[in-house]
């Protein structure tokens, strides 16, 4: 029977001067899985990061999503805008 290892999990919080809440980047195995970045107070960008270059990118603005894009390496699939 094998054991199966759970890997490795970091999180990393980083204070800036643009809001009083940190960013924040997960890493699951060495490879960047989320990171939210803070533009102002209100406003913050989530990335998601998926195998075989897919990615996710979403904008928050007091909590709501106002955009969503799929990207599949730097091409753009999808976008959504959200009222």
């Amino acid at each position: 029977k094998k054991i199966r290892k759970s890997g490795s999990k970091k999180n990393v919080y980083t204070y800036t001067a643009k809001a009083s809440v940190p960013d924040y980047i997960f890493y699951e195995n060495g490879k960047m899985r989320i990171a939210v970045n803070y533009i102002d107070q209100d406003t913050y960008e989530q990335t998601l990061y998926f195998e075989n270059a897919f990615t996710v990118k979403a904008r928050y603005n007091h909590g709501r999503k106002i955009r969503e894009i799929f990207y599949s390496g730097i091409t753009e699939l999808k976008r959504t805008e959200f009222e």
